[in-house]
């Protein structure tokens, strides 16, 4: 049997609650999908998270003020779901902004694509949804919270997307 010294296992405490302070002070806010770094982060809580709470409403406010901060995006489509409010009242002032995709499929492809370009916002749990199977295996541009990802398409991928 190892026997540690006091100093070390003192030593030892110190480090990983002051690791755990600075990472819970570094993420305020976004405790709904906190995660330890060692389960992936905070960033890669919505992938355990789907179909829980994550995607209720808790960042619909902080989804508004991303799009309205960023209209350069644009065109952009929000695939968002919240209790507090539908992203068609809440982004209704916004010019070029859609809450719907539009999907394109041929006869012999067994998935969708997405056929309108510009910027893609999709929340944790549209991300999990099999119509949205496109964007599960892309790297998104931004992140702009852990719960929501953002995907630019360009115009000439729209012509070319294959789905396997």
């Amino acid at each position: 049997m190892i026997v540690f010294p006091k100093r070390f296992a003192y030593a030892l405490v110190a480090v990983c609650l002051s690791g755990t302070i600075w990472f819970h002070a570094t993420h305020l806010g976004l405790a709904h999908t906190f995660f330890n770094p060692l389960a992936g982060g905070p960033n890669n809580g919505w992938r355990h998270l789907s179909y829980s709470n994550v995607d209720w409403g808790q960042s619909t406010y902080r989804m508004v003020d991303w799009v309205k901060e960023h209209p350069e995006q644009r065109p952009m489509t929000v695939l968002f779901r919240s209790s507090l409010g539908s992203p068609e009242q809440l982004l209704a002032d916004q010019e070029d902004v859609f809450t719907s995709a539009a999907w394109r499929q041929e006869r012999d492809e067994m998935f969708a694509w997405p056929s309108r370009p510009g910027y893609y916002l999709i929340s944790s749990y549209q991300m999990t949804l099999q119509r949205n199977r496109y964007f599960q295996d892309k790297t998104p541009l931004a992140q702009p919270c852990p719960d929501m990802l953002l995907f630019h398409l360009p115009a000439d991928a729209t012509k070319r997307i294959k789905v396997p």
